[in-house]
């Protein structure tokens, strides 16, 4: 089970917007690298398209957005 240190705040990117944009979704730290995205509670696939869904494994790459440190969804991961 995991533990409140365990969860973090992934950003993942929304395709056909006409520019980056991210979604910022709380996500489970499985080690390696990787990360669950857990679905909040106002995710509508109508309303946007997400590169990867809740409940997708993905890897993450570091970025510094306005002095803050993000981490962006990439790639998908595998399961342990």
């Amino acid at each position: 089970m995991a533990s409140i240190t365990d969860f973090c705040v992934v950003h993942v990117p929304l395709v056909n917007e006409g520019t980056d944009v991210y979604r910022p979704v709380p996500a489970v730290d499985i080690g390696s690298g990787r990360y669950v995205l857990l679905r909040p509670d106002q995710y509508d696939p109508d309303d946007e398209e997400w590169m990867f869904l809740p409940g997708d494994v993905v890897t993450c790459e570091k970025s510094n957005r306005d002095d803050v440190r993000l981490l962006i969804a990439a790639s998908r991961g595998n399961r342990p």
